[in-house]
């Protein structure tokens, strides 16, 4: 899936990620990897000839057989949202978004991630930009609403229901880190696919 060089990169990306958790962009990046041009390592990200979702899917699969779960463990699925804002007109994607907290209107990108929950752990499983159906109506593209909240269990009680959902705040501390500690809202990407990345 990805060629040596690709992921050389990415491992370099990956652990000066590392060494510098806790700050709070991409910028300290700059100090701890090689002085070759910027480009180097942002083209694993723009380039199409790699699938991020293969290989997140691989690494949320590994991280769940290390886990061992057992039959009694739950494995919940918990889907949300996040928006970002942006002030490029020539982004793809870009929609009028609704800022829930100042009830304002913003131009910008918002994506739906989804993460699984077992023991205690948080495990990134997918993330993908939101395609409005006006953006997906002038690229010809079907679209669909779904507002769900499923359950398999049908015999919890709706007390059980609402102590379970309050596990959902799991992914909000995902968005928070991805926000803080991996800059997701400072890309500057006109790509869709790179935006994905």
């Amino acid at each position: 899936m990805l060629t040596p060089t690709q992921y050389a990169h990415l491992r370099m990306i990956v652990l000066a990620i590392g060494i510098t958790y806790g700050r709070k962009s991409l910028g300290a990046l700059k100090e701890i990897l090689p002085a070759e041009s910027h480009h180097t390592n942002l083209c694993l990200f723009l380039r199409y000839n790699w699938d991020a979702e293969i290989l997140l899917d691989i690494v949320a699969r590994e991280q769940l057989n290390a886990l061992d779960l057992s039959k009694k463990d739950i494995l919940y699925l918990i889907i949300d949202d996040t928006k970002v804002k942006k002030r490029g007109k020539k982004m793809k994607a870009l929609h009028k978004v609704k800022d829930p907290a100042t009830g304002r209107y913003f131009q910008g990108h918002t994506f739906v991630a989804a993460t699984l929950l077992a023991r205690g752990v948080t495990i990134p499983f997918r993330i993908k930009t939101f395609l409005s159906a006006g953006w997906r109506r002038r690229k010809k593209k079907p679209y669909r609403k779904l507002t769900d909240l499923a359950s398999n269990d049908r015999t919890a009680s709706a007390s059980r229901i609402i102590d379970r959902y309050l596990y959902r705040w799991s992914i909000e501390v995902f968005f928070k880190d991805a926000k803080q500690l991996l800059g997701l809202t400072h890309y500057q990407c006109l790509d869709i696919g790179a935006i994905n990345r």
